[in-house]
Protein backbone atom coordinates (compact mmCIF):
# COMPACT_ATOMS: atom_id res chain seq x y z
CA UNK A 1 0.00 0.00 0.00
CA UNK A 2 1.28 3.31 -1.16
CA UNK A 3 1.89 6.44 1.68
CA UNK A 4 -1.42 8.41 0.38
CA UNK A 5 -3.56 5.62 0.47
CA UNK A 6 -1.85 4.49 4.38
CA UNK A 7 -2.80 8.10 5.46
CA UNK A 8 -5.91 7.91 4.15
CA UNK A 9 -7.08 4.82 6.54
CA UNK A 10 -5.30 6.55 9.26
CA UNK A 11 -7.84 9.59 8.87
CA UNK A 12 -11.16 9.75 11.44
CA UNK A 13 -14.42 9.37 9.78
CA UNK A 14 -14.71 13.28 10.80
CA UNK A 15 -11.79 13.80 8.43
CA UNK A 16 -13.00 11.59 5.66
CA UNK A 17 -16.49 12.98 5.38
CA UNK A 18 -14.63 16.27 5.65
CA UNK A 19 -12.56 15.25 2.29
CA UNK A 20 -15.35 13.68 0.19
CA UNK A 21 -17.30 16.86 1.26
CA UNK A 22 -14.77 19.22 -0.27
CA UNK A 23 -13.52 17.09 -3.45
CA UNK A 24 -17.95 16.74 -4.29
CA UNK A 25 -18.17 20.81 -3.44
CA UNK A 26 -15.24 21.29 -6.04
CA UNK A 27 -16.72 18.54 -9.01
CA UNK A 28 -20.01 20.66 -8.43
CA UNK A 29 -18.58 23.86 -8.89
CA UNK A 30 -17.45 22.88 -12.40
CA UNK A 31 -19.06 23.32 -15.08
CA UNK A 32 -21.14 20.38 -16.29
CA UNK A 33 -20.36 20.20 -20.12
CA UNK A 34 -16.41 19.87 -19.14
CA UNK A 35 -16.92 17.63 -16.20
CA UNK A 36 -19.09 14.94 -18.34
CA UNK A 37 -16.23 15.42 -21.51
CA UNK A 38 -13.94 14.00 -18.34
CA UNK A 39 -15.99 11.22 -16.91
CA UNK A 40 -16.25 10.56 -20.22
CA UNK A 41 -12.73 10.36 -21.28
CA UNK A 42 -12.42 8.03 -17.47
CA UNK A 43 -15.06 6.05 -18.70
CA UNK A 44 -13.29 5.13 -22.13
CA UNK A 45 -9.96 4.80 -20.19
CA UNK A 46 -11.96 1.93 -17.70
CA UNK A 47 -13.47 -0.13 -20.78
CA UNK A 48 -10.16 -0.06 -22.40
CA UNK A 49 -8.73 -1.28 -19.64
CA UNK A 50 -11.21 -4.24 -18.91
CA UNK A 51 -11.44 -4.93 -22.36
CA UNK A 52 -7.91 -4.42 -24.03
CA UNK A 53 -8.05 -6.87 -26.41
CA UNK A 54 -11.40 -5.35 -28.19
CA UNK A 55 -9.08 -2.17 -28.44
CA UNK A 56 -6.06 -3.73 -29.49
CA UNK A 57 -8.21 -5.59 -32.49
CA UNK A 58 -10.30 -1.92 -33.35
CA UNK A 59 -6.68 -0.54 -33.53
CA UNK A 60 -5.37 -3.20 -35.79
CA UNK A 61 -8.51 -3.24 -38.31
CA UNK A 62 -8.13 0.93 -38.11
CA UNK A 63 -3.78 0.58 -39.70
CA UNK A 64 -4.95 -2.28 -41.68
CA UNK A 65 -3.57 -4.70 -39.99
CA UNK A 66 -4.26 -8.77 -38.40
CA UNK A 67 -3.92 -8.66 -34.74
CA UNK A 68 -1.43 -11.18 -33.41
CA UNK A 69 -3.76 -13.22 -30.40
CA UNK A 70 -0.69 -14.72 -28.70
CA UNK A 71 0.89 -10.73 -28.55
CA UNK A 72 -2.49 -9.55 -27.93
CA UNK A 73 -3.04 -11.78 -25.17
CA UNK A 74 0.65 -11.51 -23.49
CA UNK A 75 0.26 -7.49 -24.04
CA UNK A 76 -3.20 -7.35 -22.03
CA UNK A 77 -1.72 -9.42 -19.23
CA UNK A 78 1.03 -6.85 -18.85
CA UNK A 79 0.32 -4.63 -16.28
CA UNK A 80 2.63 -1.82 -18.21
CA UNK A 81 -0.44 -1.56 -20.46
CA UNK A 82 -3.01 -0.72 -18.62
CA UNK A 83 -1.40 1.37 -16.83
CA UNK A 84 0.03 3.34 -20.44
CA UNK A 85 -3.99 4.14 -20.93
CA UNK A 86 -4.64 5.32 -17.89
CA UNK A 87 -1.51 7.79 -17.89
CA UNK A 88 -2.91 8.71 -21.36
CA UNK A 89 -6.08 9.23 -20.28
CA UNK A 90 -4.73 11.85 -17.03
CA UNK A 91 -2.81 13.36 -19.42
CA UNK A 92 -5.26 13.96 -21.77
CA UNK A 93 -7.54 15.62 -18.80
CA UNK A 94 -4.55 17.66 -17.66
CA UNK A 95 -3.71 19.06 -21.21
CA UNK A 96 -7.40 19.47 -21.84
CA UNK A 97 -7.42 21.57 -18.66
CA UNK A 98 -4.90 24.36 -19.69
Amino acid sequence: MNKRVKKIFKQTPNEVKERVRRVTNDYLKMDKPNLLKKIECLRLALDEIANPIKYLQKEAEEKGEKLNGIIAIELSKDHYYPKSIAKKALYELEKNEK
